[in-house]
């Protein structure tokens, strides 16, 4: 399964609240959007890395959409979906070859029993292919 296959089947369970953790967790990053408005496109870069954009579709931020992230499809190789012990509600992580977290996705709780389903049909560890 592709990073956007994956992502395109997680967007209709939004509110989706989106993580990143820098290495060694001095910052951390969240953002919550309205994941079931997600507009996903991959873009090859002048340097050939292939990264995915998700980003809402408007222009209220700054400089462009009020909600966007990029994230390079060969590095995401694992997604492990399951229910979080803090929350009580869906988890889901992007993870590099060593296991390391890119990012934690966490769609809305209200949404906890068709996100056990898609985990029925994908399984709590997918690979990801580029």
């Amino acid at each position: 399964m592709t990073l956007q296959s994956l992502l395109q089947e997680l967007a209709p369970l939004g509110p989706t609240r989106v993580i990143a953790v820098l290495p060694g967790a001095s910052a951390i990053l969240e953002a919550s959007s309205d994941s079931t408005l997600w507009e996903l496109k991959t873009t090859t870069m002048p340097s050939g890395k292939t990264l995915l954009t998700v980003a809402l579709p408007d222009d209220t931020g700054v400089a462009g959409p009020s909600f966007e992230f990029h994230i390079d499809t060969a590095e995401a190789v694992h997604a492990t979906l399951g229910m979080s012990p803090k929350t009580g509600g869906p988890i889901v992580r992007l993870l590099n070859k060593d296991g390391s977290a890119l990012l934690t996705l966490l769609p809305s709780k209200d949404c906890a029993a068709q996100f056990e389903v898609l985990v029925g049909a994908l399984s709590n560890k997918v690979e990801l292919i580029p």
